[in-house]
């Protein structure tokens, strides 16, 4: 018989209890979600392997809840609602700056030539 820090020591065993944690909330969502539409609020997670819980890291979001399908479909998309009614300007806030290296090119695909 194992005994729970021998299961935890044991990464397939995680591995496939997490898996299938994960598929639990496809069939027992939709039901609680129409008793309470907030009951997803606070789950799901950023990082891939989430310590110690099952929660849904982003490659299943689109998968857990039909309101956030376009998480399975676009590139670093998360299921936070930004309303931006209830944004407020923060004067304080320092300029965003992004530096990265490379070579950019203008293909003036996107934009039209201001010559044209």
């Amino acid at each position: 018989m194992y005994s729970h820090s021998s299961l935890l020591d044991n990464q397939d065993t995680v591995l496939l209890c997490y898996h299938l944690s994960l598929l639990s909330p496809l069939f027992f969502f939709p039901l609680a979600q129409q008793n309470s539409p907030k009951i997803h609020e606070g789950w799901w997670a950023y990082k891939e392997v989430v310590q110690g819980s099952f929660v849904p890291v982003p490659s299943f979001w689109g998968l857990v809840n039909s309101a956030w399908n376009l998480c399975s479909v676009g590139k670093r998309q998360s299921p936070v609602n930004i309303e931006t009614s209830h944004m407020i300007f923060d004067p304080f806030l320092t300029p965003l700056r992004i530096n990265t290296g490379g070579r950019k090119t203008n293909s003036f695909h996107s934009f039209p030539h201001p010559e044209s």
